[in-house]
């Protein structure tokens, strides 16, 4: 009886391994998680990022060199003021420097009533070379 329901032409069933590098029965191209040659497709490694995380670190160090050499520019213009200077603020105020200070700078905004402020160094903005 058993061998009633066994068919002649039944073959084998596939193992996993022979799924994926057999192509179609017709003959047609091998199954899409397959690389060209039929070897499975292998995991992404450390080496395949190298060229994009180099090129991430490029412009990292080319987007900060900008600013720094700025905040170094500045830190000298500051650390080179002197009586007579003529700055402007960062607010816009322009004026000459009569006294500088460790973190202070007097500047005389007004020539005719003698109108002096205190501004803190930081908030000079750039000194006025005419």
């Amino acid at each position: 009886m058993l061998e009633d329901f066994i068919l002649a032409d039944a073959t084998p069933p596939k193992l996993l391994d022979d799924a994926v590098t057999s192509t179609a029965q017709d003959g047609s191209a091998p199954a899409a998680d397959t690389t060209p040659d039929g070897a499975p497709p292998r995991a992404g490694s450390i080496w395949d990022m190298l060229p994009f995380l180099l090129l991430l670190a490029g412009m990292f160090i080319f987007m900060t060199m900008g600013s720094r050499k700025k905040d170094k520019e500045r830190k000298r213009m500051l650390s080179e003021m002197k009586k007579n200077d003529k700055v402007r603020t960062i607010g816009g105020i322009i004026g000459t420097i009569v006294e500088v200070r460790d973190k202070e700078v007097l500047v005389k905004i007004d020539e005719s009533n003698n109108t002096r402020v205190k501004f803190v160094r930081d908030a000079i903005a750039e000194i006025i070379n005419e």
